[in-house]
């Protein structure tokens, strides 16, 4: 009994021996495996934090990048602003000068008309003295109308100067415009005492025709003098309104130049901005794709964890 105890101890220990050797050998290497695991979460961990630091190192930069942003768009909006008030200025001038335009037109119709009435004035010294008096009361009334006028093309030119003061170059070409404006009033100031002294040396002449009758040719050589001082005013005024439009036909190349520096910096601008997006953005998705590399790595050596203790 004693030998088949023996024996069977024996077959025990021979048969039992490798699969415990194996079995320590596995649970070494699962020891190892787990070692191994243990290692790569903890770098893992570790490249997970140095992303998360990268993170908020990143935060300064991309809040200023969103600071610039919101700059350059206040700029740009700024910047549309005084553009559509440039505009709007421009628009005024011109209207302005349309006014003036048609004001000039009516002023040289006025001095046509005023040749003409000369010219019947001449022609009636002789024939009929109360036609030249009824003719001077309709003179004189379509004068105080073109007086009327006038002012309230000037009161309408001032308040487009008023709205648009805060432009230094509009202010100063309406400046010249009133400076015109006046000189052509002061002009046609002189036409109207020119054809005032006309109808009263007309009606003195008429007056002392009962007396003298020579005194007519003398009348009729100063209504020659005066027409022809009218002809030289009117040449002299049609060259100044031809210099004056000439001069405003000419181009501004200041609003221009300004115009196109402010647009090629802001443009400048809108490119480094892009270029510093694109660079943030490249080290952003590399940065998000460590982190997800990191967060794999993670799980997996999670998952092989779980699974070595079970």
């Amino acid at each position: 009994m004693s030998e088949l105890s023996g024996c069977l101890g024996y077959k025990y220990i021979v048969l039992t021996q490798p699969k415990i050797s194996s079995i320590e050998q596995t649970r070494a290497d699962e020891e190892d495996m787990l070692i191994e695991t243990q290692e790569k979460v903890e770098r893992s961990r570790r490249a997970l934090l140095d992303v998360e630091a990268t993170r908020e190192k990143l935060k300064p930069a991309l809040t200023k990048v969103k600071h610039d942003r919101k700059v350059l768009d206040e700029e740009l909006r700024t910047l549309g602003q005084t553009k559509e008030a440039l505009t709007t200025s421009i628009e005024e001038h011109e209207r302005v000068k349309a006014e003036l335009t048609a004001e000039s037109s009516e002023r040289r119709q006025v001095i046509e008309a005023k040749k003409e009435e000369l010219k019947h004035v001449t022609s009636l010294v002789v024939e009929n003295p109360e036609k030249v008096v009824e003719k001077h009361k309709k003179s004189e009334e379509r004068e105080v109308a073109l007086r009327r006028t006038l002012d309230e093309k000037l009161a309408k030119l001032s308040a487009a100067r008023e709205r648009t003061s805060d432009w230094r170059e509009t202010n100063g070409r309406f400046g010249g415009l009133m400076k015109k404006a006046r000189g052509i009033r002061a002009d046609r100031a002189k036409m109207e005492e020119c054809c005032v002294i006309v109808h009263k040396q007309t009606l003195r002449t008429l007056e002392d025709r009962r007396t003298n009758d020579a005194d007519i040719s003398a009348v009729m050589r100063d209504a020659g003098k005066l027409k022809e001082e009218a002809a030289h005013r009117i040449a002299k005024l049609n060259a100044q309104r031809q210099a004056f439009s000439a001069k405003e036909a000419e181009p501004n190349p200041q609003h221009e130049a300004r115009m196109n520096d402010l647009l090629s910096r802001v443009s400048e601008r809108e490119k480094r901005l892009a270029r510093e997006a694109q660079a943030w953005k490249a080290e952003l998705s590399e940065l998000n794709g460590k982190k997800r590399t990191a967060e794999e790595q993670r799980r997996m050596a999670e998952k092989r964890a779980k699974h070595d203790r079970v």
